[in-house]
């Protein structure tokens, strides 16, 4: 039996929306594919070393928890890059993302220096934006349609848009005006998209595993299939193009 290791970080802080579900697609789908997924759960003083691990998660979190959080992940911050240029997979979701950036500008003038692994300033809005997503993503070489929601309480502005995560059909993405959503380096995802993504989207969990089977060299031949995913994925698709709302979508961005 294959195994991969994965570290989950900060669960008892970072769990809001529902986010664990991620975890949880990622241990079925292993077990489907005979696959024994090892979880350690990383707390603010567990021993954490990043480059033992297959996969490394972090769930969207609070801000008020940024400070505490980033003093116990920035020794780590070489490590963290690291990791990342090896093509490992990472996952980072919701409002989490901003740790991974350079600075966060609070709503109060606080400013929060982040990790500075991504090319992000994020500005927290006083207003909170609530609306579906759905867009074309390129993860491993491969591109896959996502769909998911979003609870946005700050604008994400990166210093380039060469490596989005995806282009928008509908939804407010990063910032609401450039149409694009999350960022992508080397198999790091950061995305603002919650739903939990790996439920709503299998596909996408499924390739995550398809990445860390590869960095070990392992065979990654599956026969899964996701049939009653895809229908449910295309009745809401269908709803969501064509609701009325009074929020900011972002319909029709160009590819």
């Amino acid at each position: 039996m294959k195994t991969l290791r994965l570290a989950w970080l900060f669960p008892d802080n970072f769990n809001l929306h529902g986010e664990r579900g991620n975890i949880l697609a990622l241990h079925r789908l292993c077990g489907m594919r005979n696959i024994d997924l090892q979880i350690d759960e990383i707390h603010l003083d567990s021993p954490f070393q990043p480059d033992v691990y297959d996969m490394i998660v972090m769930l969207s979190g609070e801000i008020s928890l940024f400070p505490r959080i980033l003093e116990a992940l920035t020794p780590h911050q070489i490590s963290l890059k690291n990791y990342l240029k090896d093509g490992k997979p990472m996952l980072v979701t919701g409002t989490s993302v901003a740790l991974w950036g350079k600075r966060i500008l609070r709503e109060d003038k606080e400013i929060i220096e982040g990790l500075g692994l991504l090319p992000l300033e994020v500005k927290e809005n006083v207003a909170v934006y609530g609306d579906d997503l759905i867009y074309q993503a390129q993860y491993n070489g491969r591109s896959f349609e996502i769909i998911g929601n979003q609870i946005q309480m700050a604008d994400f502005n990166y210093e380039d848009n060469d490596h989005p995560f995806g282009i928008l059909t509908y939804g407010y993405g990063n910032n609401g005006a450039d149409c694009y959503e999350g960022y992508g380096i080397h198999q790091g995802i950061f995305t603002n998209t919650l739903g939990p993504l790996f439920i709503l989207n299998p596909w996408l969990c499924n390739e995550f595993i398809n990445v860390a089977l590869s960095n070990k060299n392992e065979e990654t031949t599956e026969n899964l299939t996701f049939n009653i995913e895809q229908k449910s994925f295309e009745e809401k698709k269908k709803y969501i193009m064509g609701k009325k709302t009074n929020l900011r979508p972002c319909r029709g961005a160009k590819q």
